[in-house]
């Protein structure tokens, strides 16, 4: 869980200095840090359904 919470924060993190970075500008385009921190955020996502699912499956098999 603690893994999860570093990679929400660093993707909000990214955001926010993406944000302020670019408004400057006038525009917004996410930088690969953004990028970066959204694959984080998807795979940790991915990775923890698969991990529930997994226990809920072996909870019904084993009951």
């Amino acid at each position: 869980m603690k893994r999860f919470k570093f990679e929400i924060l660093f993707f909000l993190s990214m955001l926010l200095l993406n944000s302020v970075y670019h408004y400057q500008d006038g525009h917004f385009t996410p930088s690969g840090g953004l990028i970066f921190a959204s694959i984080l955020l998807v795979t940790q996502l991915i990775a923890c359904a698969a991990h529930h699912f997994y226990k809920e499956y072996k909870k019904r098999i084993s009951t």
